[in-house]
């Protein structure tokens, strides 16, 4: 499967933030901040106010791990993992309790989200 133009625009920033591109890295943060901040919200429905604060540490997480990530491609998936990883040490942190989610859930997840943003979803149930 071939990537689209926007895969492959999302692809080089990775590449750029990478080798210290601190523009394309702002570019990433800008293009997938809504999505990560929505799923970080769902994810801490029972503490909101600790929201804004890890979204903070995910960005920072990402940032720290983008020199590892080995495949461009994977930005998304790999974003969210992340994300759901910090959230877990959150609660477990707090002792607050949780539901896991599994691998293919975060990114399912991470689909219904860009899909509804985009205005457009497969969910069989809209």
């Amino acid at each position: 499967m071939s990537a689209n133009p926007q895969q492959l625009y999302e692809q080089t920033l990775v590449i750029r933030s990478q080798i210290g591109d601190e523009l394309a890295f702002q570019e990433l943060l800008a293009l997938h901040r809504p999505h990560l901040l929505l799923f970080t919200r769902k994810m801490m429905q029972s503490s909101p106010d600790l929201v804004e604060d890890i979204s903070q540490e995910i960005w920072l997480a990402i940032y720290k791990g983008l020199a590892g990530l080995l495949d461009a491609g994977k930005f998304r998936p790999w974003a969210f993992r992340i994300a759901r990883d910090r959230i877990y040490r959150e609660y477990r942190r707090r002792k607050i309790a949780m539901q896991p989610l599994e691998e293919g859930h975060v990114e399912y997840i991470s689909n219904q989200i860009k899909e509804l943003q985009d205005g457009k979803s497969s969910d069989p149930r809209q």
